[in-house]
């Protein structure tokens, strides 16, 4: 989606085949991508990932989360920054936390309003974490450049959304994790987890961790 959004791939796709066949023009002011900011949002062990892949392409990386010490982030190849400074620095805005009270409507217009001017935001984590009213604002304002969506408030994305129509949004259904590799992994592991659970061992992928002290740690 990154890539998506820097190169206007979706765009051009619509263009193309609405018989137009003009890069400039379509495209309009293309800024190279090693000469751009990734600022990641929420950094577990999937925004960490990005943060390489992305350090690889020569983005420069920016990362926050509650729990990101600077040394963390540096170890793959991120910067450590506050929520505010993050928003202001990045060309691409990513979603990677967990949905709760704090992190509903992350992005609304007080957050959107600290954005860069023309930024992309990119959620594949949770559609609640977007407040779709004040994206939906900032993307016919051009306040932003372009929003790649996975997840949305609603699912799926009801028929009479504004984001259905807006040229400079790309819009997946929740398919961000799917690959034939990645559903056979999930189905693994969860047999793994229940098997591991029923022999009184800890499971590999815990949710509440302390409904169950009883569990061995080895």
């Amino acid at each position: 989606m990154v890539l998506a959004c820097n190169r206007r791939l979706f765009v051009y796709d619509r263009a193309v085949h609405a018989g137009t066949w003009d890069a400039i023009r379509t495209g309009g002011e293309l800024p190279r991508l090693r000469e751009t900011t990734l600022g990641i949002v929420g950094f577990g062990s999937i925004g960490r990932l990005l943060a390489r892949k992305a350090g690889a392409l020569g983005l420069r990386v920016l990362a926050h989360s509650p729990r990101s010490a600077p040394a963390l982030a540096a170890a793959h190849g991120a910067e450590a920054v506050g929520l505010e400074a993050l928003l202001g620095a990045s060309d691409y805005v990513v979603l990677l936390c967990p949905l709760n009270a704090r992190t509903r409507h992350l992005i609304r217009a007080e957050t959107v309003a600290l954005m860069k001017p023309g930024a992309c935001l990119i959620n594949v984590s949770r559609g609640p974490l977007v407040d779709e009213a004040a994206l939906i604002d900032a993307l016919a304002s051009g306040r932003l450049g372009g929003a790649a969506l996975d997840v949305a408030e609603q699912e799926p994305v009801p028929p009479d959304s504004a984001l259905r129509g807006m040229p400079n949004v790309v819009l997946t259904p929740h398919a961000a994790y799917y690959s034939t590799a990645s559903q056979r992994d999930l189905q693994t592991l969860v047999a793994r987890n229940v098997v591991e659970a029923l022999a009184g061992r800890r499971p590999a992928a815990v949710l509440n961790p302390e409904a169950s002290p009883r569990w061995a740690e080895g």
